[in-house]
């Protein structure tokens, strides 16, 4: 992950601005106009200040410990710097047919667009029964602007490399309506396609 403090793209990159999207790929970006990344500085910003504190009053019983504890909080706020450099290197983007759904550096699913039952601009909470599976949270920390519904149960890789099934995604993207209109239209172009092989 610390790979993205240092990383760029290069001037000839295939992808333009972006790290790993291929070149002919519809890309949506989620870092501009959503709060995702401020929050994640308030964060290291309470790291700061709790690390300061916490050295503080370890350094009275050993010195030895504080200097692990500082070591611990500032490998900590290198890694939640990644994560915010990488939000805006790493889109979402749509290649082939595929939704590529990123958080920064963690790719957390690959659904086919085939596969999108509906996509809407909203940002109120989706309605879930009980039993149902829970909405992805795709734009974590930042709030949704985006409700998007699966067909079926698609599995996500989440940060900590656990998985699980999903059949709802919450994203938070800057252009949401060109998003919708993009799956949208692309919802459409395999309906005629499927007309037509009937």
């Amino acid at each position: 992950m610390l790979k993205y403090l240092f990383l760029k793209p290069s001037d000839d990159s295939p992808s333009g601005p972006w790290l790993e999207v291929p070149p002919e790929a519809d890309v949506f970006t989620y870092h501009r106009e959503h709060a995702g990344r401020a929050l994640l500085f308030g964060l290291i910003l309470a790291a700061i200040i709790e690390a300061t504190a916490l050295h503080w009053l370890i350094s009275l019983w050993s010195h030895w410990l504080a200097l692990a504890a500082t070591v611990t909080t500032v490998w900590l706020i290198l890694q939640i710097l990644a994560q915010i450099r990488a939000v805006g290197l790493r889109p979402i983007y749509i290649n082939q047919g595929h939704l590529i759904l990123r958080n920064g550096a963690f790719d957390l699913a690959d659904v086919p667009v085939s596969q999108i039952e509906s996509i809407e601009k909203s940002s109120r909470e989706p309605n879930c029964e009980k039993g149902d599976l829970a909405p992805l949270n795709v734009s974590f920390p930042a709030s949704h602007n985006i409700i998007m519904r699966l067909k079926e149960p698609a599995e996500a890789t989440l940060l900590n490399r656990k998985k699980r099934d999903f059949q709802i995604a919450l994203l938070a993207i800057d252009e949401g309506e060109r998003l919708v209109e993009t799956v949208d239209n692309q919802l459409a172009e395999i309906r005629e396609t499927e007309a037509r092989m009937d």
